[in-house]
C-alpha cells in the first residue's frame, strides 16, 4: 500500500509541475503575439498604395534636402519612433537589409520621430545606409506621409506614387494579393 501512496503522490507533483509549465509556456505565447502583431492581420497606417503623399521638404541630418522631385527610380521612406519597441528591435534587420538593397538608382531615407536626444540612437544606426531625418511627433514628414503608429515603411516610385507599404521591408517588398490588385 505504501508503494502505492507513493506512486501516486509521485504521478500528482509530476502532473502538477507539468500544468505550471503549461502555463508560463501560455504565458510567454500570449505576450509574444501582443507584442508582434500579424503584419498581414494589421495594415500598415501610412499613405494608401496609388495615393501620393502632401508636399514635403525636409533637411536630413547629412544636410541633403529631402522632396518629392528629388525622387529616384524607386525610394523606401521608413519611419521609426523612439517610443517605439518593434523599432528598436527590428533596427539591426533593417539596417542589413538596407544595406543588401542599396544601388544607385535607389534612396533610402529613414525618418526617426521623437522629443529631444532620445532619437539620437536611432539616427546613429540608420545613417550608414541612407539619409535621415530627425523630427518631432506629428513633424512635417510624417504628416505628409500620414503615418499614425511605427514602424511604418513605403516605398514610392519616381513620379512620387506609393507602390508598396510595409512594417518592415521583407514585408515591403514582397506584394500581397490586395497590393497586386489595387495598382
Amino acid at each position: 500500500m505504501t508503494v502505492l501512496a507513493v506512486a501516486v503522490v509521485f504521478i500528482g507533483l509530476f502532473c502538477l509541475l507539468n500544468l505550471l509549465l503549461t502555463i508560463g509556456v501560455i504565458r510567454r505565447l500570449r505576450e509574444s503575439q501582443e507584442a508582434r502583431p500579424a503584419a498581414e492581420s494589421i495594415p500598415v497606417k501610412i499613405a494608401e498604395i496609388g495615393s501620393s503623399p502632401a508636399s514635403f521638404d525636409a533637411l536630413l541630418t547629412d544636410g541633403n534636402a529631402f522632396s518629392a522631385d528629388r525622387l529616384k527610380t524607386w525610394t523606401i521612406v521608413a519611419f521609426f519612433s523612439d517610443s517605439c519597441r518593434a523599432c528598436k528591435e527590428g533596427l539591426p534587420t533593417f539596417v542589413k537589409r538596407a544595406r543588401e538593397l542599396h544601388r544607385d538608382d535607389q534612396t533610402i531615407v529613414s525618418v526617426v520621430v521623437g522629443e529631444g536626444g532620445a532619437t539620437e540612437e536611432l539616427v546613429s544606426a540608420l545613417e550608414p545606409v541612407g539619409g535621415v531625418a530627425a523630427e518631432p511627433y506629428d513633424g512635417p514628414l510624417a504628416k505628409a506621409f500620414g503615418v499614425r503608429q511605427f514602424p511604418a515603411l513605403c516605398m514610392l516610385d519616381a513620379s512620387g506614387v506609393v507602390v508598396a507599404t510595409g512594417w518592415d521591408l521583407d514585408s515591403l517588398l514582397t506584394p500581397r494579393p490586395e497590393d497586386l490588385l489595387a495598382r
